[in-house]
């Protein structure tokens, strides 16, 4: 049962119902631990026939859907998961803390991945059709997620948006992940102490 407006505050409380009604909603949640490997991978795979296939007319179309797509289902699956779904009770919450640290991870890599299609399709500066190739796109997605920035690709137009977008996202993993571990040490050094007197 969700808390009240009284414990969480109006906002919190607010944000918990709609990141529990999207969660409810996204293809993630229906999956099985063991499948979420696979939904990644079938992710990536369409991801990378798209980038093969982007000259073709209609692809443009489709590298925005299934970017936006899957760069909302990462970001809500996230919020929710690591915020919201701990916060509740009687519900399950995530069993191996190790294994949900990795996919974190391995969201903040996806990330980068699937703004770096969506770049493939966006204006830049200086660029001679004003597109990029695609390793230039995935290199300048993980500069912009990563926030290093050297200058040596400018983003023009609506790219510019979304490049501050996409280090806003970044930024917020990394306190996800970063909150994750430090909140998950204490379980993690009491299992492996448990592990070290069984030896």
């Amino acid at each position: 049962m969700s808390k009240s407006v009284e414990e969480l505050g109006w906002i919190v409380y607010n944000l918990d119902r709609i990141f529990n009604k999207l969660w409810e909603y996204s293809p993630g949640s229906k999956l099985k631990p063991k499948n979420t490997d696979t939904y990644i991978l079938k992710w990536l795979i369409v991801g990378a026939a798209l980038v093969i296939l982007r000259n073709l007319p209609w692809v443009s179309y489709a590298i925005y859907i299934v970017a936006g797509l899957r760069i909302l289902d990462i970001i809500q699956a996230a919020i929710y998961i690591v915020i919201f779904n701990p916060a509740r009770e009687n519900q399950h919450t995530v069993q191996d803390i190790r294994r949900s640290l990795i996919l974190l991870v391995v969201n903040y890599v996806e990330l980068i991945f699937f703004f770096g299609l969506l770049y493939v399709n966006l204006p830049f500066k200086d660029v001679a059709p004003l597109l990029l190739p695609p390793h230039d796109a995935f290199y300048f997605s993980a500069i912009s997620q990563l926030t290093v920035g050297y200058g040596d690709i400018m983003p023009c137009g609506v790219t510019k948006l979304i490049a501050v977008v996409q280090a806003f996202i970044g930024w917020g993993f990394s306190v996800l992940i970063l909150a994750s571990f430090v909140s998950a040490l204490p379980k993690l050094v009491e299992e492996s102490k448990h592990g070290n007197d069984r030896v």
